[in-house]
């Protein structure tokens, strides 16, 4: 983590990059002068989101739908996503906090499909800011 120092009011046209000055959070004696990087500027901070990993996500004729685990059972449902940032999606309707998705789900034929649980991995953290 690091804040903006200071922002070059130029925009390089060629490019399409623009010169700016980071503060790192924690100071690491590998960072020099002039060296660049690619940075993602969050601009908005949600907190009390529902994440779920992104290859959670099946999206068919453009309508996003996750299968959720109902006993021993796949459920697919519709789901409106939200803000997606590399492989989190935020959640704004059709799932609660706490509720268990399926994985890589894309291959499923159907709703309501009988499955074996074979791994589980734990819950995205809530409460947190969403991409924290």
């Amino acid at each position: 983590h690091a804040s903006v120092s200071e922002i070059n009011p130029e925009i390089n046209s060629r490019t399409r990059t623009v010169e700016i000055k980071l503060k790192p959070a924690v100071p690491d004696e590998r960072m020099k002068a002039g060296m660049s990087a690619r940075v993602k500027i969050l601009t908005n901070v949600k907190t009390q989101t529902v994440k779920i990993p992104r290859n959670a996500l099946v999206t068919l004729n453009g309508v996003s739908y996750i299968y959720v685990l109902a006993g021993n059972t796949a459920v697919k449902r519709e789901i409106q996503t939200g803000i997606l940032i590399d492989d989190k999606a935020e959640i704004i309707s059709g799932l609660s906090a706490g509720e268990v998705v399926i994985l890589d789900a894309q291959g499923l034929p159907g709703d309501r499909v009988p499955v074996n649980v074979t791994e589980q991995v734990p819950a995205l953290p809530s409460g947190n800011p969403l991409w924290g």
